[in-house]
């Protein structure tokens, strides 16, 4: 019998692997596009608390420029004469009429070669004197008399400190500084590198700065002279002792070409002279002038860098065949305001009327300097405050708007994640506080701020310059403080300074005492601390018999009232945060703290929020943290479809390869069906 292969044959059929694959893949992508969705999200949310920190900040600048009394104390100042004064005037500077009188300026001094020794060039040797050119300066010198002290006390002067261990007297703390070994006094760089026992106590430190003479245990007193020339910052003790001081510029320092730290070298030019007085360093300067314009004849000019008496020129001697004459002698300005009389050192004067510098230039007839505030308007000022305010608001309604809306925010199913920024209207509506204890105050209506219905402000002008016609701009002269509150917690920064031993903190019921090597301002923070962890009102750390060892001493009490916070070491300062209405935070220990304190305030809750470290900070990280959770799982939900769809291209393509098989097998049979059919015909 016959076969027909035409009757069994198979078609030859291929699969589109891609096509398959891709509509497989749709349905394992959707947790994928899920996850994307989400991440998306979340980075707009990210961007728009960003925007909100951002906008929380521009009113919080307004806000606190408009408290501020630099804003309007700003003030000028004029001359009837600027021929004979002139003169400036910054922020808060004393405003009035100064009458000015001015019978000697201030000079320094000046010497000149003498016209008799001829000098042809600067290169020209010349022979100083066998024992070397001298010039000799003034020097600042403080007599100090020490009072006694009682066990505890301390002084401070110079970098050395002396503290007392028991009651001693003025003589042995003078004896303590001149060092009761030394004989001679000590020396500018002495190092007392442990604490030296002196009767009464112990010194310790580097003396920087001066050298220590003149002992006096019937007085009591040293003197400390500088080692630098000319008027020096003040010698100023810091320490809880007391003493008197006395200055003046009665000590000469005297500089030699023949000394070895400042040898001028054999056979010296003039020029060599005049760089040699250059090096030292001091204020005094050289400079060679030519007489002529053929350059040969020349003088040597020697003065004062800075002028008055502390700093003159006292001597020059040693020349050799070069001798010296005065050309002007150092003087001190010598003038009186509003007849009373002063003398300074120089002619820009800035330390006698606050916040006024006067320029000094002539020795006429008097002249008056006028200081008035100048004509600031407050209401640019008032008007920032409006548009940060109403910017605030209206991007807080668009992130917040509902589903049903046109444009729905991405805080429209989580509105009360920003619910804090209604607390703003609520402190605004408070008004302005200013005076003693915020005892006064206005609504911010009266200035021309006006809540409108929607909730924005809006600047009303005419109740603005009625305001400005009741004393508006005085009062903010003297600064304000927006959305005050007695009833909520005040913050306040303490900056401690480091203590010699036995001294104390005491702080809100709670005691530091520094041990017997002292202890650093980071130290005493991270005591009241508890480094990281904080305290909280209530905590009970010890008593006096019994307290608590921390790094460098000990604390001992009960916090009351305040709960501490952050601290940090690098500025030695702690956060106190009051739990109830009570005192202001004070120490009555005897360290040395500085404590600023933050009015509860719109300001004050603005930077809580959007400061460092502050709650939109917060939430800012935290919504970073999910969204980097989201990516983690992304990366591995794309890592486990990157197999899936690999294995099912690996499967569909091995049946494309077994369809291709059959249907070539199918092709043979065929053809030997065929085959036999022709040989049986």
């Amino acid at each position: 019998m016959a076969v027909n292969s035409t009757s069994s044959s198979t078609s030859s059929a291929q699969i589109d692997v891609a096509a398959v694959v891709t509509q497989l893949m749709s349905v394992e992508n959707k947790p994928l596009e899920a996850i994307t969705k989400k991440i998306e999200t979340q980075k707009l949310v990210i961007s728009d608390l960003g925007t909100i920190k951002s906008k929380f900040s521009a009113f919080s600048d307004a806000l606190t420029a408009f408290e501020n009394p630099d804003s309007y104390n700003a003030t000028s100042a004029s001359s009837s004469d600027s021929s004979v004064v002139q003169a400036t005037s910054s922020n808060g500077a004393q405003v009035g009429n100064y009458s000015i009188t001015i019978s000697t300026l201030a000079a320094g001094s000046q010497y000149a070669s003498s016209t008799a020794t001829a000098i042809t060039s600067p290169s020209q040797a010349i022979a100083l004197d066998p024992d070397g050119f001298k010039i000799s300066l003034k020097s600042e010198e403080n007599v100090i008399t020490f009072d006694d002290l009682v066990a505890g006390e301390t002084i401070k002067l110079g970098g050395l400190t002396f503290k007392a261990t028991t009651a001693v007297s003025a003589a042995n703390v003078a004896l303590a500084f001149y060092g009761a070994s030394s004989g001679s006094g000590r020396s500018d760089g002495d190092v007392v590198t442990t604490s030296e026992t002196v009767t009464g106590g112990t010194i310790s430190g580097t003396l920087s700065g001066w050298d220590i003479s003149n002992y006096d245990a019937i007085d009591g007193s040293v003197v400390f002279t500088s080692s630098s020339t000319g008027d020096v910052d003040n010698l100023e003790n810091g320490g809880t002792g007391s003493l008197s001081q006395v200055t003046s510029f009665n000590a000469i320092k005297t500089y030699s070409t023949a000394d070895t730290d400042t040898a001028i070298g054999s056979d010296p030019t003039v020029s060599d002279l005049a760089d040699w007085i250059n090096s030292l360093g001091v204020n005094v300067s050289a400079s060679l002038v030519a007489n002529d314009t053929t350059g040969s004849s020349w003088t040597l000019m020697i003065q004062s860098t800075d002028t008055g008496i502390a700093n003159a020129i006292s001597s020059i001697s040693g020349g050799g065949d070069i001798s010296f004459t005065s050309k002007k002698a150092a003087a001190d300005a010598a003038f009186s305001i509003n007849n009373l009389s002063f003398t300074r050192s120089s002619n820009t004067v800035s330390d006698i009327v606050e916040g006024v510098t006067f320029d000094l230039f002539e020795t006429t007839d008097a002249a008056t300097v006028r200081v008035k505030n100048s004509t600031t308007d407050s209401s640019s000022i008032i008007q920032s405050i409006v548009t940060t305010y109403n910017d605030l608001m209206e991007t807080y309604k668009a992130m917040t708007a509902n589903s049903s809306s046109k444009t729905p925010g991405n805080f429209a199913d989580r509105p009360t994640t920003l619910s804090f920024i209604n607390d703003i209207k609520t402190k605004f509506a408070r008004g302005a506080h200013y005076g003693t204890d915020y005892g006064s105050n206005f609504s911010l209506s009266w200035l021309g701020v006006d809540m409108q219905l929607d909730g924005t402000l809006k600047f009303d002008e005419a109740n603005y310059t009625a305001a400005v016609n009741d004393g508006l701009q005085n009062i903010l002269a003297k600064g304000v403080t927006v959305g005050y509150s007695t009833s909520e917690t005040r913050k306040s920064t303490v900056s401690f300074s480091e203590l010699d031993a036995g001294e104390t903190f005491v702080f809100a019921g709670l005691t530091f005492v520094a041990g017997s090597s002292g202890a650093s301002a980071a130290n005493v923070a991270s005591a009241f601390a508890d480094g990281t962890t904080g305290r909280s009102d209530g905590d009970y750390i010890g008593s006096v018999g019994s307290p608590e060892t921390v790094t460098n001493g000990t604390i001992y009490g009960t916090l009351t009232d305040w709960d501490i916070g952050s601290y940090s070491a690098a500025l030695g300062t702690a956060l106190f945060t009051s739990v109830r209405d009570t005192d202001p935070l004070k120490n009555d220990g005897s360290g040395s703290a500085s404590i600023a304190t933050k009015a509860n305030s719109l300001v004050s809750y603005l930077d809580g929020y959007a400061g460092i470290n502050g709650y939109i900070e917060d939430l800012i990280n935290n919504e970073a943290t999910i969204a980097y959770s989201l990516a983690d799982r992304q990366d591995q939900l794309q890592t486990r479809l990157d197999s899936i769809q690999q294995n099912l291209i690996n499967q569909y393509s091995a049946l494309n390869a077994l369809l291709f098989q059959l249907s070539s097998t199918s092709t043979s049979l065929a053809s030997v069906l065929d085959s036999l059919n022709s040989n049986n015909n």
